[in-house]
């Protein structure tokens, strides 16, 4: 007899996130924003696998750099849940084009751990 309880099977999604604010210097949200969305993130560790900005050339620190777009792997059962996810972020409307959003199926290869980023640390006080 099969078991009522089924599982939910996620797969890796990697999306191509362009940002409203596209080549204006610096970091384009707020301290407040960045702290908000940081602790969700924290809460959802399986969600988020890696997340980051792509910048139009190497830079130091994130107030040089000029963002192009927002890039991240996160693990969900399917596209319309990650469209749901990323529409119910603090980051959206404002800053994130989730109708521009590309999102596909991803599968890794090679994964490295990596040290947690200190991103508050270089943020202005506002």
């Amino acid at each position: 007899m099969a078991s009522g309880n089924t599982a939910t099977q996620n797969y890796e999604w990697i999306i191509r996130l362009p940002l409203h604010v596209g080549g204006e210097s610096g970091i384009p949200v707020s301290r407040e924003q960045i702290i908000e969305h940081r602790e969700r993130t924290n809460r959802e560790p399986d969600y988020w696998l890696c997340a980051g900005v792509v910048v139009e050339n190497p830079a130091a620190d994130l107030h040089e750099a000029r963002f192009k777009y927002s890039t991240m792997i996160v693990s969900a059962p399917s596209k319309e849940d990650v469209l749901a996810r990323l529409r119910d972020d603090c980051l959206y409307p404002a800053h994130w084009d989730v109708d521009n959003a590309e999102i596909e199926p991803f599968i890794s290869v090679i994964r490295k751990g990596i040290d947690p980023p200190v991103v508050d640390g270089n943020l202005p006080a506002k």
